[in-house]
């Protein structure tokens, strides 16, 4: 089984520069989520009224989102 930076083993400068935006977006989509939930513990609405919140919230930690 491999670990760490595994994918360092095929020398490929564009493929280390995409796996370091993939962390990166990893990281603000975490944080994202995590500010989502906090909202939702902490208001009185139903859940389901934060739905079009948390898409947006997606949205936003996306660079280039998919257009819909």
């Amino acid at each position: 089984m491999l670990h760490g930076k595994w994918w360092e083993i095929y020398s490929d400068p564009e493929l280390n520069a995409l796996e370091d935006q993939l962390n990166i977006n990893n990281q603000n989509i975490k944080q994202s989520f995590e500010n989502f939930m906090k909202l939702a513990r902490s208001s009185p609405r139903p859940a389901r009224n934060f739905i079009p919140l948390c898409r947006l919230l997606l949205l936003s930690a996306v660079p280039n989102p998919p257009q819909t």
